[in-house]
């Protein structure tokens, strides 16, 4: 038996023992200060600092004068009497209550947002206030108290910084600040926009015509309210696309001046270089209904007379907002709210599609090529049960059918329903139609001869629509509407109306 031979296990060597030690240690002694320390204090902030940030702090009602001179219009005085304000030299003037009340909290609430200069620490003690625009200021507010103090607020340059600051100072105090864009907005108020801005109460649903006149008189776009539905009436009668009545007619709703500018007088005219002829939008409004309950709760009604709105299209006030002229007034508006009124054109509006009257208002069809006429008769009938009595919908409306007859002899309804939903489904987006040159319009000549011809002619036997295909160039052709082309459509659109059962 061979003998067996072991090896003995060599121990660490004392100094790497030391070491493993001194590290185990260190990593107990890191643990233990981090659970151990006492959690650290929040400094609460400097109620000195916030404080030299509040320039003014008192109640409103303390202030009995302000004088505003602001950056675009004279200055002017307000007097103010148990709370009420009034225009120094005319206490009769009309005045913006909401706005006054801006002005009133802000000149004797002011806070700042930095302090920029301290007076002592800039040019040997002395602060230049022409750095800041504050010498010669923006805007300044004179500020009478009933205590007899008195003080002026000084807002000038923007500062430069990413978000809009302008600096300010307040008499007595010899530093500089900067302020919101806030404050310079409700103290810089400009003395027309005092005057309270006349409302401009829309309803849409009462409105029976819009249109626009230029600068001669002649009118360039007017649409009309119809039995059949919208259409437009100038410079051609032509349909016009449902949507976008629609949002006109919700952004004719949403209409606000922002700001009075004067009374319409030649004088202010020539003031605000608004002299000469100008554009003139024009809402005519159908009579109407108002109900409202009395006192006792009974209802009383009253009957309004048709009315009309005419607002003149005055040159750009700013950048974003322009003058008008309505009911005796020059006013201001944005251009945001204003923007669907100054676009208005028949371009914008006349419709694609010229077969906008739904399968459910259809009295007559007539089909023409080569010299074959096709007259299809459209009537609805209640639809009878076998009980004898009129089917109606979950809400109980009567259901109708559909009854057609060609030439005078009964034809399949259903096929006609789909002929005419196919009609309906020749849009710009399924047929690729292009608009014809801007502002320009096609009207075929006394030998032109029609590829085919439809004219649709809705329930109440009034309204005809009669839309012709002609041959026109590159192998498209135009669509005309009542005589008047705005667009040249694909041979597509004559293959689905020669497509008639």
């Amino acid at each position: 038996m061979q003998p067996v031979r072991t090896k003995k296990k060599t121990g660490l060597c004392r100094p790497a023992l030391l070491l493993i030690l001194l590290a185990l240690l260190i990593a107990v002694g890191a643990a233990l200060y981090f659970l151990l320390r006492p959690a650290q204090t929040v400094e609460p902030p400097d109620e000195d600092q916030a404080a030299s940030l509040t320039l003014l702090d008192h109640d409103e009602s303390l202030i009995s004068r302000i004088t505003v001179h602001p950056s675009r219009t004279e200055a002017y005085t307000l007097v103010v009497n148990e709370g009420t304000a009034a225009l120094e030299n005319d206490p009769d003037y009309p005045l913006r209550e909401q706005t006054v009340q801006v002005l009133l909290y802000n000149a004797s609430h002011l806070t700042a947002e930095e302090l920029v200069a301290e007076s002592g620490k800039s040019h040997a003690g002395r602060i230049e206030m022409s750095d800041y625009g504050l010498e010669q200021p923006t805007c300044s507010v004179d500020v009478a108290l009933t205590t007899g103090e008195e003080y002026t607020i000084l807002l000038g340059n923007a500062a430069p910084m990413d978000e809009i600051r302008y600096y300010a100072a307040v008499s007595g105090r010899g530093n500089v600040y900067t302020v919101t864009s806030d404050v310079m907005d409700a103290l810089n108020v400009q003395f027309t926009t005092l005057h309270p801005v006349p409302a401009l109460a829309i309803d849409a649903e009462l409105i029976d015509r819009i249109a626009v006149e230029d600068e001669e008189g002649k009118t360039e776009f007017a649409i009309e309210r119809t039995s059949a539905g919208w259409m437009l009436s100038a410079p051609f009668r032509y349909p016009v696309a449902a949507d976008k009545v629609e949002s006109l007619l919700s952004s004719l709703e949403k209409l606000r001046f922002a700001t009075w500018a004067g009374e319409d007088t030649e004088r202010n005219r020539h003031k605000l270089r608004l002299e000469g002829a100008m554009r003139r939008l024009s809402l005519d409004f159908a009579p109407s209904v108002l109900t409202v309950p009395d006192e006792e709760g009974r209802d009383q009604t009253f009957e309004i007379p048709a009315s009309n709105i005419t607002i003149l299209l005055g040159r750009a006030y700013s950048e974003t907002a322009d003058y008008y002229i309505y009911n005796g007034d020059i006013l201001v508006g944005t251009t945001v709210t204003f923007s669907a009124v100054r676009r208005l054109s028949w371009q914008n509006y006349a419709s694609p599609n010229p077969f906008v009257y739904e399968q459910n208002n259809l009295s007559e069809v007539t089909v023409v090529s080569e010299g074959t006429e096709k007259k299809y008769q459209i009537r609805y009938v209640e639809r009878v049960l076998p009980n004898n009595q009129f089917e109606t919908d979950e809400y109980g409306n009567i259901v109708y059918e559909m009854r057609v007859r060609k030439n005078g002899q009964d034809v399949d309804a259903y096929a006609f329903s789909e002929y005419y939903a196919q009609l309906m489904a020749l849009d710009s987006a399924l047929t690729r139609t292009e608009s014809s040159e801007e502002g320009a319009v096609w009207h075929p000549s006394s030998e032109d001869v029609p590829v085919v011809t439809v004219s649709v002619t809705p329930e109440d036997g009034t309204g005809t629509i009669t839309t012709a295909l002609y041959s026109g160039a590159m192998g498209r052709l135009y669509l005309t509407v009542d005589g008047t082309s705005v667009y040249t459509v694909p041979q597509a659109w004559a293959d689905a109306l020669l497509a008639c059962p």
